[in-house]
């Protein structure tokens, strides 16, 4: 990650050259909060003034407000005492853009008419064409997408006039986002790469990056993921280059976002942890709020209800000081969603309750707290009304009775199928991310894990490391395209995975060409020096087969040494996000030096490993005598071999 800027005036500047891409064409880089594919019922057209409004301020947020005041005062001055030629056009321009960023459009429409009056009389088509895109700009900001459609389109025809290519690319931009409002998202993907050639040809990284984020949002409209996450990786990586840490936050919440869609929970949940610490960093409240839904909707859909609850309840205190709707409206879904998870009926109730209230204020374009406020209350209204009349029904005609008590009833009906459907969902989930976590961990660390949130790590007195290693992995891997290179190995590490299984011995990882498994924990029992032998040996055996089969076919093919240690180690977990089961001590590195001073197609073991198997009557052994291992001296090692199976493995190497 690269350092800040040294100061806030640095970002001022980066973001005002920018902000005109950011603000117009990068609605699709805030999908994750308002996406309707986590929420069906939401009819995308009617939110889209909601989105481009909060893309707007968000990014305003990371200016600096008095630096832009004073900004404004300068201009007025140079404006006023300005002679009437492109200069005072362009300054025009600059104002009304200014007064733009700052969410006045109003206060900019004198400037952009002066601008245009100005700019035609002198046939300046260049300041012509600048300011009919920020007339543009300010018809899109007020959700009048014909008219800025058709500036943009204007604009675009007196860039082409003029010649000014990055005016062109500004408005295939422009253009490619009304289109993405209309959900035309292949025109828009048209009109963005447009923009992206011209980007490239004038060698605007940040420019191209937000090209990458504007198509990934098309793509993830169209639910092609893979396009999509290709998309934000690449503008991640160029926003990264230019310290832009507010586009790379939305850039991680939107690659989190994709995970989670294509239902990679763990990577999303990554992505939303690296986009909540930039947006901390950046002391962005909408940021942090964004990237905080997103973990509690993950971790809700992971089954992980208290640290989902902590999220959400994070975004909604920060999400008070914002006065979003659309993040409040999912935030009281999720929270109801958790209560109704964990039985807590009366809660959920309530949150359902301020759930419809602020998804029908954005239905019905009504933004104003006062609005929302009165739509509460009409609901909680009704429950008093309902509980009064239950009091008076004495008084109370019965059929109206009947009919109120019957509406109640119907109600809590559909709310409760609700809350069934989602408790089902929800416990599906639930033991997903366990099958996924046991795949992660040994079964015994993962129940501790989830018993008490840690696993401590502990001390094994008599553990069997076991160290595979590929001879002339390099050169026989150069004869190999990245797909078959990745094949190969993985036709090793499924067999040696099968094998590891079978003798109940642990695989603790993989580094490279590099597999490496230990026998006698998590869970010490008496057999397993022998199992982690036995299981070197029908590693080496699989080794042989497959390599004579893939000789038989004429492809490259590998040749493994094997070695073994038996020692005290120390196990655990490290890491707090994608948790690896590991082992320390001196006996790993034994066994690693026993590897590399093996022999291809051999087992080489050492002499505390020796010690526990010399009388098995399975094995054969050859003495190698002392050996001069790196670091470590000379050490007394030993071939083993197997006596009843002649190096024949039991897995299928063709």
């Amino acid at each position: 990650m690269k350092k800040r800027p040294d100061s806030y005036m640095c970002r001022v500047v980066c973001l005002s050259k920018t902000m005109f891409v950011s603000t117009i064409c990068i609605l699709p880089l805030c999908h994750r909060t308002y996406n309707d594919a986590w929420h069906h019922e939401i009819n995308s057209s009617r939110i889209m003034k909601y989105r481009s409004i909060f893309i707007f301020c968000c990014l305003l947020f990371f200016s600096m407000p008095h630096a832009h005041a004073i900004e404004i005062d300068s201009l007025l001055l140079q404006v006023g005492s300005a002679k009437d030629d492109s200069s005072k056009v362009d300054l025009l321009n600059q104002l009304s853009w200014n007064y733009l960023v700052q969410n006045h459009p109003d206060k900019s429409q004198p400037y952009l008419e002066h601008a245009l009056a100005l700019a035609k009389r002198l046939n300046y088509v260049k300041g012509e064409a600048v300011a009919h895109n920020y007339l543009g700009v300010k018809h899109q900001i007020g959700s009048d997408y014909a008219e800025a459609f058709s500036e943009y389109l204007l604009s675009a025809k007196l860039n082409e006039k003029a010649g000014y290519k990055k005016g062109i690319a500004f408005s295939n931009q422009s253009i490619g986002a009304i289109y993405y409002i209309q959900g035309n998202y292949e025109e828009a993907i048209n009109h963005y790469s447009k923009a992206g050639k011209i980007y490239a040809q004038l060698g605007d990284k940040e420019g191209i990056a937000y090209i990458h984020s504007n198509n990934a949002g098309c793509y993830l409209k169209l639910e092609k993921y893979d396009e999509a996450l290709e998309n934000y990786y690449h503008a991640l990586n160029l926003f990264s280059e230019k310290n832009n840490q507010s586009a790379m936050s939305l850039q991680l919440n939107m690659i989190g976002e994709s995970y989670a869609l294509k239902g990679d929970y763990v990577a999303a949940l990554e992505c939303y942890d690296e986009s909540l610490t930039l947006a901390q960093y950046e002391n962005s409240p909408r940021l942090m709020a964004s990237a905080s839904i997103g973990m509690g909707q993950t971790f809700i859909a992971n089954g992980a209800f208290d640290k989902a609850r902590r999220y959400i309840n994070r975004a909604l205190s920060l999400s008070s000081t914002i006065r979003n709707l659309v993040n409040s409206r999912e935030m009281y879904k999720a929270l109801s969603t958790l209560d109704s998870a964990s039985g807590n009926w009366a809660q959920a109730y309530q949150n359902h309750l301020l759930y419809i209230a602020y998804r029908d204020s954005v239905r019905n374009d009504e933004g104003s707290e006062e609005t929302i406020k009165a739509q509460m209350e009409y609901a909680f209204d009704k429950k008093e009304t309902i509980a009064r009349a239950e009091q008076e029904k004495k008084d109370i005609n019965a059929r109206n009775l009947r009919n109120a008590i019957a509406g109640v009833l119907a109600g809590s009906l559909v709310f409760l199928v609700v809350v069934y459907r989602q408790r089902n969902k929800t416990e599906k989930e639930r033991k997903r991310s366990e099958a996924l976590l046991l795949n992660i961990l040994p079964e015994e660390i993962a129940e501790e894990l989830k018993a008490n949130g840690r696993a401590e790590a502990r001390d094994f007195e008599k553990v069997t490391v076991l160290f595979t290693d590929f001879k002339n992995f390099t050169q026989a891997s150069a004869k190999l395209d990245a797909s078959e290179l990745v094949q190969e190995i993985n036709a090793y590490y499924e067999a040696f995975d099968a094998i590891c299984e079978q003798y109940d011995i642990e695989k603790i990882k993989t580094i490279g060409d590099s597999y490496m498994a230990a026998g006698g924990l998590p869970v010490p029992f008496e057999a397993s020096v022998r199992n982690t032998v036995l299981a070197a040996l029908e590693m080496q055996a699989f080794s042989k087969q497959r390599k004579a089969a893939m000789d038989k076919l004429g492809k490259p093919s590998f040749e493994m040494r094997v070695g073994l240690h038996t020692g005290p180690v120390v196990a655990g977990i490290v890491g707090i996000k994608k948790f690896q089961y590991d082992i320390w001590g001196d006996a790993v590195n034994m066994a690693s030096r026993l590897e590399t001073n093996g022999a291809v197609s051999k087992v080489n073991i050492s002499h505390a490993t020796h010690e526990h198997v010399k009388d098995d009557p399975d094995f054969a052994f050859v003495h190698r005598g002392n050996i001069e291992a790196k670091g470590k001296g000379r050490i007394e090692m030993w071939f083993v071999e197997s006596k009843s199976n002649n190096g024949v493995s039991h897995f299928d190497a063709k």
